[in-house]
């Protein structure tokens, strides 16, 4: 037994240890080191590379969101603006009532939604009368009438083909459908200029749509209506008010 205060026992625990190791031991600890030390460079490396990579690809990702955000937000400003004005040229007085213009507004709607079909194929007109007149287009050939001459009775839905083409047999909708209470006419009814909607839900489609609404004036210059292109989140319609 060794005693208290005596050399060995004073040594320190760890030098003990590192004395006990042989000379293959003390020659593979550096190498295990060295190997451990370049794992660690080279994941450290790798790690800071892919996380730039990352970065570099969610930015490119991102410009190029943005680029076609503003593409789409263009198309829908530019188009539903030639829209509204070939439906209703700046300066046209709207008519009192529309039971005797509706060859000429189909006229003027089909061409209308034929400029931007894509993504403004709906256009419609609704007056202070509580009338309205709206063209749906379902392809370049094919269409859809949305009709209402009088305030207390249903809108009515008409199928056709073509710029001339006859209306199929009309069916009432099963709700009742008030043009004066819909989101771009109330939010038309306080503005002299194009006005758009927030994000509404379409009345027949149940889809999500914003509306830039114009208001049209009769011939004394007194509020007719207004009209607006509308807008699905995806495409956009154009509307007129009156």
């Amino acid at each position: 037994m060794q005693k208290q205060g005596s050399p060995v026992a004073d040594t320190p625990r760890g030098m003990r240890i590192l004395r006990r190791l042989t000379l293959r031991q003390w020659l593979t600890l550096p190498y295990v080191a060295l190997v451990l030390g370049i794992a660690l460079l080279i994941g450290a490396l790798s790690y800071r590379a892919g996380s730039h990579a990352v970065d570099t690809v969610a930015e490119h990702l991102l410009l190029e969101t943005v680029g076609r955000i503003g593409q789409a937000v263009d198309r829908h400003v530019v188009g539903s603006a030639a829209v509204l004005e070939a439906a209703f040229p700046n300066g046209m007085a709207a008519p009192e009532r529309i039971d005797g213009e509706l060859d000429a507004l189909r006229t003027r709607f089909w061409i209308a939604t034929t400029l931007h079909i894509d993504p403004n194929n709906y256009v419609y007109y609704g007056s202070r009368q509580g009338q309205f007149f709206g063209l749906w287009r379902d392809s370049l050939a094919d269409g859809e009438l949305r009709l209402k001459l009088r305030a207390e009775e249903p809108r009515q839905i008409m199928r056709f083909s073509g710029i001339n083409g006859v209306p199929g047999t009309p069916r009432s909708e099963t709700r009742m459908f008030e043009p004066r209470e819909r989101p771009w006419y109330k939010a038309g009814e306080g503005s002299t200029r194009h006005a758009w909607t927030s994000i509404y839900i379409d009345f027949r489609t149940a889809e999500l749509v914003a509306t830039r609404a114009r208001r049209v004036l009769d011939a004394a210059g007194g509020l007719q209506g207004w009209w607006p292109p509308t807008s699905r989140c995806a495409s956009s319609t154009n509307s007129c008010a009156a």
